[in-house]
C-alpha cells in the first residue's frame, strides 16, 4: 500500500475519534464549580465584618457612658 493511502486511512480514523470525543463532550451538561471561590470567601468576610461594626455602633449608642 502506498504511504498516501495509509495516511488517508489513518487520518480518517483519527478524525472519527476526534469527532466522537467532541460529540461526547458536547452532549454533557456543563460542569459547575460548586466550591467556595476566593470571591465568595471575600464577600462572606466582608459581610461578617460589616455586621460586627454595626453591632458595635448600636451597642455604643445604647451604652454611651462606657465609651
Amino acid at each position: 500500500m502506498p504511504v498516501k493511502a495509509i495516511d488517508a486511512i489513518c487520518t480518517r480514523r483519527r478524525q472519527e475519534v476526534v469527532n466522537t470525543c467532541q460529540g461526547v463532550v458536547k452532549d454533557r451538561a456543563p460542569v459547575v464549580d460548586e466550591s467556595l471561590t476566593a470571591d465568595v470567601i471575600e464577600n462572606l468576610i466582608g459581610a461578617i465584618a460589616g455586621i460586627a461594626v454595626l453591632a458595635y455602633l448600636v451597642y455604643a449608642l445604647i451604652r454611651p457612658d462606657k465609651f
